[in-house]
């Protein structure tokens, strides 16, 4: 692309930058939601469904960069300059923060089955133990009333209504006002298998210790995120902030320069763009070449004056077949003409 192609553009450039800026920041959004909630859930115990980890994932990650986002206050030393530009305080706090929710989120979820790796070597052990035990004597199993007794005694507060046998193991049914439980035993040691307790997970998650405080470190961080916190980061404002610019203003400044006939504005028909002179910038800061190119018409000088002042000075040259002529006024204002056409008047001096 040519420089005078450069050059024109720049106004639609500009006007573009406040629209990919939000985009951006959207997608900053949309990444670190997704980042810390990956990482939180991690933590989750048991079988997650399609719909729960994506929409978990979604959830607490939007709660992560809430609380990154109230807590990147107390990380001072990536507050400031180009590491407040990168968000390093907001990533820290949040990588602390999805820890944290995990290792809560992991309390809430854990299940106490006997038949984790650990505890099913355990109960292997006991079982081998037994049965040379039981080879030593004459091996007998244990009664439907011994087995009722045992599950009471597991089951506290339950009471065993029967005990049946399956294979090598009693099942127990207990009630307890009106709600039913089940135990699984060993026909052989007695040793408890399994309990089953037919009561709302409601209930079973507020009377589980382990949950509760996973649940309370949860609500805890969530809490002091909310009190603290004080509006999403805003990456695309401190990176203008840090040119001394407005990403409000830039709007703004498009519509400007695009108004601009040496940025690419609308001239007359006929005339040629003033972007030309971008080009024949080394040129116009040549003496000679302004030397050889003094210009003196009544007409021209006329149509100058008459839309832009009288100019001091006039210069001529061709670009592409076309005349060019400039005319420079005393109070810093340039006019120029294509083929005796008169096109725009333009300041050269920088605002003060």
């Amino acid at each position: 692309m040519s420089l005078e192609g450069i050059v024109s553009t720049l106004p639609e450039i500009i006007g573009m930058l406040p629209l990919i800026m939000q985009a951006s920041q959207i997608m900053f959004f949309v990444f670190f939601i997704w980042f810390f909630g990956t990482m939180t859930m991690k933590g989750f115990r048991g079988k997650r469904p399609l719909f729960v980890s994506t929409v978990g994932t979604l959830v607490i990650g939007a709660l992560c960069l809430v609380a990154a986002t109230s807590f990147s206050g107390f990380i001072p030393f990536l507050s400031k300059g180009l590491l407040s530009v990168l968000q390093l305080d907001v990533i820290l706090a949040g990588v602390l923060v999805s820890v944290i929710f995990s290792f809560a989120l992991s309390l809430m979820t854990h299940t106490s089955s006997p038949w984790s790796p650990s505890e099913r070597v355990k109960l292997l052990e006991r079982k081998v133990a037994n049965l040379e035990e039981l080879l030593r004597r004459r091996a007998h199993h244990i009664s439907d009333h011994e087995a009722m007794h045992i599950a009471e005694h597991v089951m506290n507060g339950y009471k065993a209504r029967h005990a049946k046998l399956v294979g090598n193991e009693y099942e127990v049914i207990l009630k307890k006002n009106g709600k039913e439980g089940r135990v699984v035993i060993d026909v052989w040691d007695g040793e408890v298998k399994s309990m089953i307790f037919h009561e709302s997970a409601l209930r079973r998650f507020f009377t589980d210790p382990t949950k509760l405080m996973g649940l309370l470190i949860f609500v805890a961080v969530t809490s002091a995120a909310l009190l603290f916190f004080e509006g999403f980061p805003n990456p695309a404002d401190d990176i203008t902030s840090m040119f001394g610019l407005d990403i409000d203003a830039l709007g703004s400044m498009a519509s400007m320069f695009g108004q601009n006939p040496l940025l690419g504005g609308e001239v007359p028909q006929g005339c040629v763009s003033p972007t030309i002179f971008v080009e024949y910038a080394d040129e116009l800061q040549d003496r000679q070449y302004i030397l050889d190119h003094l210009y003196d018409d009544d007409e021209v000088a006329s149509i100058i004056e008459n839309n832009c002042g009288p100019p001091r000075m006039m210069i001529r040259f061709f670009h592409l077949g076309n005349e060019v002529i400039m005319g420079f006024t005393p109070d810093g204002r340039m006019g120029y003409t294509t083929d005796r056409i008169f096109c725009s008047c333009i300041d050269t001096e920088m605002p003060g």
